[in-house]
């Protein structure tokens, strides 16, 4: 349920983004299909996921925040920094199960999975303020 709705989101995302977003929007879209594409590429067997650290996971969530930082650095958008931020909460969560290997499984699944969706909805909110914001502009 939660994937196919990530996925719905997602694709709403990338139309949104292609459709009315400048290149901030289109290039964050471009991201984090990439980043999905990447994660499902490296997905372990259900039976061991999460069960430890999820190296190669971690390891496209670092590029990922490196590529949504330069983003935020060189766009004149505030909701890229939000994007941000929430990727830092992502690496941190890997972090944590670096350190403390005990992190319930459950929890290290839920905490990588949900701010992702929160991602996705903050680039659907940034794509139509820009939208409107182009629309006024030339109103």
């Amino acid at each position: 349920m939660f994937f196919w709705l990530f996925l719905g989101l997602l694709a709403l995302a990338c139309l949104l983004a292609v459709l009315v977003g400048g290149r901030p929007e289109k290039l964050v879209a471009c991201l984090f299909v990439a980043a999905w594409m990447a994660s499902i590429a490296v997905e372990r067997p259900f039976s061991v996921r999460y069960a430890t650290l999820e190296t190669a996971t971690m390891a496209i969530d670092l590029a990922l925040l490196f590529a949504l930082l330069w983003i935020a650095l060189t766009s004149r958008r505030y909701w890229p920094m939000a994007l941000v931020s929430l990727q830092a909460i992502i690496l941190i969560v890997h972090l944590v199960k670096l350190l403390d290997p005990l992190l319930i499984r459950a929890a290290y699944e839920r905490m990588t999975i949900t701010w992702p969706m929160l991602q996705v909805l903050i680039l659907i909110g940034g794509t139509l303020v820009h939208a409107r914001t182009r629309r006024t502009a030339r109103s």
